[in-house]
């Protein structure tokens, strides 16, 4: 079985006060977020205790809380089902404020069509829109090469968006 774990974070407000959300996602049981939770909370040192870890399952994670800034890098490419790719953007848009921003970044068409071995799906600025539309706006798209510590480059496409309004 084959297994990744990434990490997103999201800003969550509450009486403006306001609270960095570090998520720990895991595609396998087999990951092991304890051991990465830990290794991040020692890089941080005291400053962890301002983060609040979420250890979840990208496919079944569902938020208590609402979030203004939603951060994905290298979290949504590895998403491949439509199944788990519409679970995904449910949850971000069931628990995003009203006024939420999205920033999503993969491995863009020029990227790679693999990462550590895991088939990932690639996206252009048109299909990252188009999938994510029902529930966003476009605000402005990036590409970025990502210089690997292997001396390799990986083309990103970066996207923010708008949660549209419902009425």
């Amino acid at each position: 079985e084959q297994f990744f774990g990434v990490w997103f974070f999201a800003l969550h407000e509450h009486k403006n006060n306001f609270s960095f959300l570090l998520f720990i996602l895991a595609f396998s049981k087999l990951f092991n977020t304890f051991e990465s939770v830990v290794q991040q909370a020692q890089r941080l040192g005291s400053k962890a205790a301002k983060v609040k870890w979420i250890v979840a399952d990208a496919a079944g994670f569902v938020p208590t809380e609402q979030y203004d800034f939603w951060h994905d890098r290298a979290a949504f490419h590895f998403l491949t089902d439509e199944k788990e790719i519409e679970t995904y953007i449910n949850t971000i848009q069931n628990s995003m404020s009203p006024e939420g921003v999205l920033v999503v970044g993969t491995f863009s068409e020029n990227g790679p069509a693999k990462c550590s071995g895991i088939e990932i799906k690639q996206y252009s600025e048109t299909t990252m829109t188009e999938r994510l539309k029902k529930f966003f706006e476009k605000i402005k798209c990036i590409t970025v090469d990502h210089k690997t510590p292997f001396d390799t480059i990986q083309n990103f496409i970066f996207c923010s968006f708008r949660k549209l309004q419902t009425v």
